[in-house]
Formats: structure tokens, sequence, C-alpha cells
């Protein structure tokens, strides 16, 4: 993860931004690239399936 100093791009509004959901209590995480983005995704979508299929939810 880059720290403060390090960040590539995105300047003050993405600083903010980021500070904003630090302050909700969220990690802001940038993904290695975007192979690694899609795995996570795909990972998430498998992982939310079988658990939203396990509780029986249904939509009405």
């Amino acid at each position: 993860m880059q720290g403060r100093g390090e960040r590539k791009g995105g300047g003050w509004q993405a600083l903010v931004q980021e500070e904003h959901l630090a302050a909700e209590g969220l990690i802001v995480a940038p993904s290695e690239s975007t192979e690694a983005f899609d795995q996570f995704v795909g990972q998430e979508v498998s992982l939310w399936k079988q658990l939203v299929e396990d509780s029986g939810a249904t939509v009405n």
C-alpha cells in the first residue's frame, strides 16, 4: 500500500476522499494491477454468491 508521500496520482482530491473514507472506518488499498483487481472481484463474487445461496434469501 502506498503512503501519502508515495501516491502515484489523484492529488489533493484523492487524499481528501481517502481521509473521508478512513473517518468512516474504511481502508483504501489500491490494487497492484487490473489483473489483481479482476481476481479480487471474482473471489468476492464467488464468496457472496455462496453466502446468499446458503442463507436462502430470495427476491420478491
